[in-house]
């Protein structure tokens, strides 16, 4: 990888901005964990998330293990790097 993917990426990104979030619904009982295989089909797209705090936002997951996942979450003016643990997400939706 050269030095200037980073850069590169992070200008792509920027390109393609969110608009706003895709129509879904929460659900009343969480899991315990979502499954990294469903995550896994998220992987590097544009994913709305919902923690187990009522939070959502835009996510770009760039890696998925058996507990965590980290990536890329929109603040509404840049894409910052942001992980978490698989059991605090409470939903999430892929374009």
């Amino acid at each position: 990888m050269s030095e200037n993917q980073p850069e590169a990426y992070e200008n792509k990104r920027q390109d393609n901005k969110p608009s706003q979030p895709p129509p879904s619904t929460i659900p009343e009982t969480g899991t315990l964990a979502v499954d990294p295989g469903a995550l896994r089909g998220c992987l590097f797209r544009d994913t709305y998330v919902t923690l187990k705090n009522r939070t959502s936002f835009w996510y770009h997951p760039t890696y998925i293990d058996y507990v965590s996942t980290s990536g890329f979450k929109w603040n509404g003016n840049a894409w910052l790097p942001w992980g978490t643990d698989l059991d605090q997400i409470v939903a999430f939706q892929c374009t």
